[in-house]
């Protein structure tokens, strides 16, 4: 009889490996189709793991290389080095303190911020980044870009058009 109980044990045990590992694979492959999508976006995707205090950038969207001219490949790997890809002021003060309010998990679901990144000629071209939590893994997100510099360009020029005026006429 014990040795009855201890195989059903085992048989369950193994059961539930099958399932998790059925599931871990399930999912890999949701992730696997997700990524596929993004590759066809004209906006950028990029899937970044933050832990002690840095944040890796694990994968980039193809359209990385058609919107800043940058390669895919060469966005990986630790965000406070990728210097062609931020200036030094948002390099040296503005990510490090991202990365901090995110580990401290103050970061919201669906957080957005404008972003301004380099161009491979070095010019900056301005985005409104949003996030998107991993609900499997705290260090994890994906954070999709569209770019804005247009819409940040009209504003300028709506309120230097603004600035100019006394009331009556426009000061030119």
């Amino acid at each position: 009889e014990e040795k009855e109980a201890a195989m059903g044990e085992k048989e369950a045990a193994i059961v539930e490996k099958e399932r998790a590992w059925a599931e871990t694979k399930r999912a890999q492959a949701a992730e696997a189709d997700l990524l596929r999508c993004l590759e066809n976006s004209f906006d950028l995707a990029t899937q970044i793991v933050v832990h002690d205090g840095k944040a890796t950038r694990t994968w980039n969207s193809e359209s990385h290389r058609s919107v800043l001219g940058h390669e895919p490949l060469n966005c990986l790997g630790n965000d406070l080095e990728n210097t062609h890809l931020y200036e030094a002021d948002f390099l040296h003060s503005k990510l490090p303190h991202l990365i901090t309010v995110f580990e401290a998990g103050a970061l919201p679901d669906g957080h957005t911020a404008e972003v301004p990144l380099l161009n491979a000629d070095g010019c900056v071209v301005w985005f409104e980044s949003r996030i998107k939590l991993d609900p499997n893994d705290h260090s994890r997100f994906l954070a999709i870009y569209r770019d804005i510099t247009d819409r940040r360009e009209r504003h300028r020029l709506e309120v230097l058009a603004h600035s100019r005026c006394d009331g009556r006429r426009i000061l030119l």
